[in-house]
């Protein structure tokens, strides 16, 4: 079976920026399609999987985070390593907030 859909997941982070007009917005969005396209022919599913909880996608979101503050270091880009910082502690509480739900 081929994949030809966008998934729920893909079609609501497109609409979240729909109202913002830049050429660098249309880029990313055809970047995240084109990884939908290729996580799909890897993994055979889309982000849109139903066995992973909301701490799960959390967890790989912080995971993916602290890997981007690293590599924002490691290409000299101080201030990108710093917003990605800020973004592992904004989830990093959000996972703590779960155990408190």
């Amino acid at each position: 079976m081929k994949h030809k859909t966008l998934s729920l997941n893909t079609q609501r982070v497109i609409l979240s920026v729909q109202d913002i007009e830049s050429n660098l917005k249309d880029r990313v969005i055809e970047m995240i399609i084109e990884r939908e396209k290729k996580g799909y022919e890897k993994y055979k599913q889309t982000m849109d999987r139903r066995d992973y909880t909301k701490r799960d996608w959390l967890t790989h979101l912080l995971e993916e985070l602290l890997d981007a503050a690293q590599y924002a270091m490691a290409a000299d880009e101080p201030d990108l390593a710093e917003q990605f910082m800020y973004d592992c502690m904004n989830v990093l509480n959000k996972i703590d907030r779960l155990e408190i739900v």
